[in-house]
């Protein structure tokens, strides 16, 4: 679970479209379509965590096994590269599982729904603020 008073550094925008912006650095520039699917798919995840095979069924559904994990593995290199390159450490793996470093994170989408259900008219307007469009689009 995320929490604004985590002092999570990035910020995952999944509503209005996909951004990632660091604290300090600011907007993430990501190369390639691959990278922010990943980082999309894995920030709606339970545990904000999935395995290998998932991801590479989910983004080479259509290729044999062993090329779609090659392709995964090509682009969670070149992911790391880009975050790395911006001095951003999100991503973690664990064997066969791929997650984010959820301390690391704050997504607008978890706390859009985690504030719907706030008491306080503050408290859900500052929910509502999350929402800027349509998932992802």
């Amino acid at each position: 679970m995320q929490s604004e008073d985590r002092g999570a550094a990035n910020r995952i925008s999944l509503f209005g479209g996909f951004r990632i912006e660091n604290e300090t650095a600011g907007p993430l520039r990501l190369t390639g379509k691959r990278g922010p699917a990943i980082i999309a798919y894995l920030a709606r995840c339970p545990g904000m965590a999935a395995t290998r095979e998932r991801l590479a069924d989910l983004l080479w559904g259509d290729s044999d096994g062993e090329h779609s994990r090659n392709s995964l593995r090509q682009a969670l290199s070149v992911l790391r590269q880009d975050l790395a390159r911006e001095g951003v450490d999100l991503i973690h793996s664990s064997g066969e599982l791929i997650a984010l470093r959820p301390e690391a994170v704050q997504v607008d989408v978890e706390k859009f729904e985690t504030g719907l259900s706030a008491r306080s008219a503050q408290d859900l307007a500052k929910a509502l603020a999350n929402y800027t469009g349509p998932f992802l689009d």
